[in-house]
């Protein structure tokens, strides 16, 4: 008897959603559309209008034609077809937009070709290409993100569902992109691969929207999808990376996440690093959603678990193991917790969570699963008839002198709890939107042939890129055995290990000459790789060079012998390296033509930053200065030490070049390359 009105409830209630939001759309000249709320850093929130899944038209739009599916009732369909008419014609008019599958336009095509499934109309299919055809312009950008709700990965589900409709070759081209993108953009973890590097993290996330399980995700799809082994163990080291950050205390995976968003947390992090407290900028969060943490996690290790079953019983058996422990973890925060202000949006509220309940009942057919998602809606409908309201994403959203607004949108909004409610009364019926998988695999004659070794040359160009072109001139049967022989193995050591020992072993069956213009930048590269394992947290580096710059500054400002009497030293992190070519040049051509030039001396500066080693040529005379200062020095010392390696100078030279020196001095010391010595030892 509680099932059954259950069931009415969830159903009555997803029809009131849907009615609101029918009194609260507006119209204009292009169709119907709803503005959703968004909110600055002062928590200040404005209503806005756009097209997109995460909070926009399409996510709307969606929501309505799921519950027209359910009801029938043509008041959805017709709310929903005008609102995808207004985000087509709203993409039309504003070109080049943020492209990405949830919060960008990419999303915009996968409801056109739900809107073309439900009602047989092609031209939905037809807009959904024309959206879609632009997407890779996006990877021009600067610095592209690499993440499932912002970046490139989500326009490869989104590239992926188009051609499962549509099956035009420029879709197979533009995945293509993405995909080698994704692999070329990938950094070695202490175990497996992460993306998007950040100076507001710990290392590159673990999560589902915005790390390494949407990527991993993102990979199984594509693996599915073209029937190919590379993509399955691409995934394999996604996840791979997240277990180092499983925390058995909190029974997640770590939010790394360390930013200064706020004053509060910029004071925070000044006080850690004056303390020298690292634990601060090291120690993830435990937090549990679809966005970040367990929730999400457990969704990728239950199509991990899918895919993987019939192929390899050892990995599905530990992806399964991942899901359960992601499962408990949710029953934990989401049905045995109580907090009186629960949400129960998607992104990172108990309806978003509850999806990982629904995928395991869909993957293992079990009722206990779906009882648990049930739990979650009546909690949901509890909280509504408490509050008279459902909380949004915006956690305190109000207009300023009004109370808590409801907002509207899929992701933050009742429009993805109500999307919440069709899913459990449905779950075979209603597709998930939080992990849109595809179901269709590719025709023979329409692939994506990515091979092993052709993709783990790709991620170790990252970081040997100088080495594997002179191997590739030199030693290029021995290199193609190698990728050959070296598959992406999650049993087997890191593939950067491995190429450091396979080289070292090419390398003394050399001819010296080859031997020694080969070692020259392997040794470079290896340093480089060194040094960035070796940093203990982005953010901490982000903080160590505002605090150290903060305190140059007033070094800098010193005149005359208060500037001269300092004592500097190198920052114990910064290298100065010699290599005896120079493999400074972008251009390959340059590397290669190293072997026919003399030996010389080519000194470089290596710093670790949030982002990458910074390598910089370094002129001889900076090189002169620099190098005075590695075991310490005062300026004045410096200034005559860089003085005398001139012929003689008159005075006027040397005035000038004085100058000179101290001005490159202070430029080292903003850059927090030099520090000063404060203390003695004793």
């Amino acid at each position: 008897m509680e099932d059954k009105k259950l069931k009415e409830e969830m159903l009555n209630e997803a029809v009131r959603i849907g009615d609101w939001l029918l009194e609260k759309a507006k119209n204009d000249s292009s169709g119907r559309y709803w503005e959703c709320v968004s909110m600055d850093m002062e928590r200040n929130i404005t209503w806005d209008k756009g097209a997109g899944i995460y909070s926009g038209v399409s996510g709307i739009s969606l929501f309505l034609l799921m519950l027209h599916k359910i009801t029938r009732h043509e008041k959805y369909l017709s709310a929903a077809k005008d609102g995808m008419q207004w985000a087509l014609d709203y993409c039309r008019k504003n070109p080049g937009e943020l492209y990405s599958f949830f919060t960008g336009r990419m999303g915009v095509p996968y409801v056109l070709l739900k809107m073309a499934e439900f009602t047989g109309e092609s031209k939905w299919t037809e807009n959904a290409l024309e959206l879609a055809r632009p997407c890779t312009d996006s990877l021009n950008s600067p610095q592209p993100v690499d993440d499932l709700i912002n970046g490139a990965s989500g326009n490869i589900i989104g590239l992926l569902h188009l051609h499962a409709a549509a099956g035009e070759k420029w879709l197979l081209d533009a995945v293509e992109l993405f995909a080698k993108h994704l692999i070329h953009s990938a950094y070695q973890g202490p175990k497996g691969l992460y993306w998007d590097r950040s100076h507001n993290t710990i290392s590159g996330l673990c999560g589902f929207s915005h790390g390494a399980a949407g990527i991993g995700w993102v990979f199984l799809e594509l693996a599915h999808y073209f029937q190919n082994e590379t993509f399955y163990r691409l995934a394999q080291q996604a996840f791979l990376y997240e277990s180092c950050f499983f925390d058995d205390a909190m029974k997640n995976w770590q939010d790394l996440r360390k930013g200064t968003y706020t004053p509060e947390d910029e004071e925070a992090h000044r006080k850690a690093f004056l303390e020298n407290n690292i634990k601060f900028f090291t120690g993830g969060g435990d937090m549990n959603a679809w966005c970040h943490g367990a929730a999400g996690i457990g969704l990728s290790r239950l199509r991990a678990y899918e895919l993987f079953k019939d192929i390899n019983t050892r990995l599905s058996e530990l992806y399964r193991n991942d899901a359960a422990v992601a499962i408990e973890k949710t029953i934990a925060t989401d049905l045995e917790m109580k907090n009186p202000n629960a949400l129960f949006i998607l992104c990172h509220g108990s309806g978003g969570n509850a999806e990982l309940f629904l995928k395991a009942y869909e993957t293992f057919n079990d009722e206990k699963y779906l009882a648990l998602a049930e739990k979650v809606a009546r909690k949901a409908l509890d909280s509504r008839e408490k509050l008279s309201l459902y909380l949004s994403g915006y956690r305190g959203a109000s207009t300023k002198g009004s109370k808590e607004e409801e907002d509207t949108s899929l992701f933050m909004g009742n429009a993805g709890i109500g999307y919440f409610y069709l899913r459990v009364l449905a779950p075979h019926d209603i597709p998930s939107i939080l992990i849109p998988r595809i179901d269709a695999v590719a025709s023979p004659s329409q692939t994506f042939p990515l091979s092993l070794p052709e993709a783990g040359k790709e991620l170790l160009k990252k970081y040997f890129s100088r080495t594997i072109a002179m191997a590739e001139k030199y030693r290029p049967r021995e290199l193609a055995d190698f990728f050959s022989n070296n598959p992406l193995d999650i049993h087997r050591e890191r593939l950067g290990d491995m190429f450091m020992a396979f080289m070292d072993k090419t390398l003394a069956a050399m001819p010296p000459r080859e031997q020694n213009c080969l070692s020259d930048v392997l040794i470079l590269e290896r340093e480089k790789v060194k040094m960035d394992e070796a940093i203990p947290s982005h953010s901490y580096l982000e903080i160590k060079d505002k605090v150290l710059n903060e305190q140059a500054r007033k070094l800098a400002a010193l005149d005359g012998d208060a500037f001269l009497n300092l004592k500097l030293i190198l920052e114990p992190t910064v290298k100065i390296a010699t290599t005896e070519w120079d493999w400074s040049a972008a251009n390959e051509k340059e590397w290669l033509d190293n072997i026919s030039l003399e030996e010389d001396i080519f000194p470089l500066l290596l710093k670790p930053t949030p982002l990458k080693i910074l390598e910089e040529p370094l002129s001889p005379m900076t090189y002169t200065i620099l190098g005075g200062f590695e075991g310490g020095n005062t300026v004045e010392s410096v200034r005559l030490l860089t003085i005398d390696a001139f012929e003689t100078l008159t005075p006027e030279q040397e005035r000038m070049l004085t100058e000179k020196i101290i001005e490159q001095i202070k430029q080292a010391l903003l850059a927090g390359i030099l520090i000063p010595i404060l203390k003695e030892e004793t």
